[in-house]
């Protein structure tokens, strides 16, 4: 790993992408490079970026929360991948036959992308709306990402173990992994710390800054199965160590030997669309670079966050910026993201 080109590398980020850039490559048992770059915040006011500031995850909820709140269960065998909808829930709309499996992988059959708050008024009527919603393909011959498929699996969740899913992402994932600024709704309980803005709303001019930027998930009261998570470099330092440690943590035993060679496989190989494995992204040149293995992870979130840890290589790389701030506009991180995980994989 070349540290000065990457140095370059995500200055350029800097200058061209995202306000601020926070970057982390590991392996197993050091940090190898660790950057951080610009402001959190540019307006109303500039403010730099520190190694402590809290990022909001976006999509990268649905792989460090759900998924792994998810599998915790597996392991406790509460749950299994191929119970489907139909056992899960009273009732299951239209998906009875879809699998907690292949809510796992995106493909379920939901539709891509659909704003509650435009047909909704009440949250605690989102799982009807979205289980009545018609079934795009049959569940289990094609991928196609859908955020719905994560914000019903959290309240499969939520119903099977009765705890709200706030407090079971805390209780079988930020606790027993040491994640302890990796939360819900931040601002309730660490108001004072620094956060990296995202985007400006356009019907009221407010600058999100420790407020989910995803609607749904801010529809849903911040705390949902697509989004909301909130965290640092840190913490996420610690989930990818994880990875990189075949399911060992500093506390212990966290995932055993088999779930974690569920993750490092394909899981979608007789579906038409992207690889996937469970969560994950898998074998992806177009995210994971040229140097990335076979068995390479990843996943991004649209505020500008991203993980990909290789367990052939030994490493991880985490990438934190805030693309959205203050307009959604600025899509050149989407092309660069690759750059930055040949670099640190090389």
């Amino acid at each position: 790993m070349d540290s000065n080109a990457l140095n370059l590398y995500l200055q350029e980020i800097q200058d061209q992408a995202s306000p601020c850039v926070s970057a982390v490559v590991l392996s197993d048992s050091s940090v190898l490079y660790r950057k951080d770059l610009g402001y959190r915040q540019l307006v109303p006011q500039a403010l730099p970026l520190t190694k402590h500031t809290l990022f909001d995850l976006a999509s990268l909820t649905k792989v460090v929360g759900t998924l792994m709140a998810t599998l915790r269960l597996m392991e406790k065998k509460e749950l299994s991948l191929a119970m489907n909808l139909g056992f899960l829930l009273s009732d299951a709309g239209n998906y009875k036959e879809t699998t907690l499996g292949q809510l796992l992988t995106h493909t379920g059959g939901f539709i891509p992308e659909m704003r509650l708050e435009l047909y909704l008024q009440d949250c605690e009527d989102a799982l009807t709306f979205m289980l009545s919603q018609p079934v795009r393909y049959k569940p289990g011959t094609k991928v196609e990402y859908s955020c719905f498929g994560y914000i019903i699996l959290a309240k499969i969740l939520e119903k099977i173990t009765g705890i709200p899913f706030e407090k079971l992402v805390k209780q079988e994932v930020s606790d027993p992994l040491g994640m302890h600024k990796t939360v819900f709704n931040p601002l309730l309980k660490f108001p004072e710390a620094q956060y990296a803005a995202t985007e400006r709303l356009e019907n009221t001019n407010e600058i999100l800054c420790g407020i989910v930027h995803d609607e749904n998930s801010r529809f849903l009261g911040g705390i949902a199965g697509n989004a909301g998570l909130f965290s640092t470099a840190e913490d996420l330092t610690r989930f990818c160590r994880m990875f990189l440690c075949k399911g060992q943590s500093e506390q212990g035993t966290y995932l055993s030997t088999e779930t974690m060679n569920l993750l490092f496989n394909l899981q979608t190989g007789n579906c038409e669309g992207e690889k996937r494995t469970l969560g994950f992204k898998i074998a992806d040149a177009r995210l994971l670079g040229t140097n990335a293995s076979a068995q390479a992870i990843g996943h991004t979130g649209f505020t500008g966050t991203s993980i990909a840890i290789d367990p052939l290589l030994n490493r991880a790389a985490i990438l934190l910026c805030n693309r959205v701030h203050p307009s959604r506009k600025n899509n050149v991180l989407l092309g660069m993201r690759q750059g930055f995980h040949t670099l640190a994989f090389q």
